[in-house]
């Protein structure tokens, strides 16, 4: 990752976990070794939720189509045992998280009561360490964002020829940029104002695409450290999904 280490001197990163069998067995044996070497005590069990939904929506989940799915809710027979209602992708431009008034002009904060009046908790998506290059964001703090060995910025959406969307075009933050640090502060801790009681991380890879970071640190170590920032901002009461 570019840095070097002195004679007699030593860097902690992450580790590594190469498992081998069945899906079910090897994913119970990398939570166990999550466990294990994160000095877990509890574990919790998935949240039991409904997502107001990109896969059907695309990228156009507004307050009409939220209220409406809670109207169906409210329709159905029997306790359906949610705990969340997620309010997935298209609420605002990627980057520009808080630009909610367009696709909810009641505001957010409506929408949560909303969910809560129904004995549910709200929970909201979010791509954190991204923003599409259109986006506020991306236009007025470039220097946020981080840079190739050649000092231009790259496609932070790519991961392979076959899931690369030409229609979505992103950049990476550099989390360990402590101004970056600051913006995700307030974004997190402006939907926790809001209501929101989950927060589900998304396309948080590409801050592993470069190791020209604003603090000189491996590639793990500055996700880890986006992901700290965000932990920090919404406080230990939330429950985050990546």
């Amino acid at each position: 990752d570019g840095l070097f280490v002195d004679p007699g001197k030593e860097i902690l990163s992450e580790k590594i976990a190469i498992i081998a069998g069945g899906i079910k067995e090897s994913l119970e044996e990398f939570g166990n070794l999550i466990k294990q070497f994160g000095q877990i005590k509890f574990i919790s069990t998935p949240p039991k939720g409904l997502c107001c939904a990109y896969y059907h929506q695309g990228n156009r989940v507004d307050e009409k189509y939220v209220l409406e799915q809670l109207s169906v809710l409210d329709r159905l027979p029997g306790n359906l045992g949610l705990e969340y209602v997620q309010i997935d992708a298209g609420y605002s431009p990627w980057g520009d998280w808080l630009d909610t008034k367009q696709q909810f002009p009641s505001g957010m904060e409506f929408v949560v009561k909303e969910i809560n009046k129904r004995g549910m908790k709200a929970g909201i998506w979010i791509a954190p360490f991204v923003a599409n290059p259109n986006s506020k964001l991306f236009k007025e703090h470039n220097d946020w964002f981080l840079k190739d060995d050649n000092g231009r910025g790259f496609e932070a959406r790519f991961t392979s020829p076959f899931d690369f969307l030409p229609s979505l075009s992103l950049r990476a933050l550099d989390v360990t940029h402590p101004e970056v640090q600051d913006h995700l502060t307030k974004v997190i801790g402006q939907f926790v104002n809001w209501g929101f009681e989950l927060i589900k991380t998304d396309f948080t890879y590409p801050v592993c695409f470069s190791i020209n970071y604003h603090r000189r640190m491996t590639r793990a170590q500055a996700l880890r450290l986006g992901f700290d920032v965000i932990r920090k901002a919404a406080g230990n009461k939330i429950h985050l999904m990546s």
